[in-house]
């Protein structure tokens, strides 16, 4: 555990780097909210992915649904 992150490593050869959009990182990261999100990859804690400005969407439906509920 470093910096109270859990670190997964894997081997280095065979890994593509991800291109994703910013809400399915959203969706991957357990519906976190989606700055802090982004911020995990400008501060290099996520890597082997790289985010697609082009891919937004404007809202998660599963949250969405979730608020609807509380």
């Amino acid at each position: 555990m470093v910096c109270r992150l859990y670190c997964i490593s894997h081997e280095e050869g065979g890994y593509a780097i991800e291109v994703i959009s910013v809400m399915e990182l959203h969706c991957h990261m357990g519906h976190i909210v989606p700055m802090p999100a982004h911020k995990l990859i400008e501060d290099r804690l996520v890597t082997r992915i790289t985010l697609d400005p082009e891919l937004c969407k404007e809202h998660c439906d599963a949250c969405i649904y979730m608020h609807m509920t509380c």
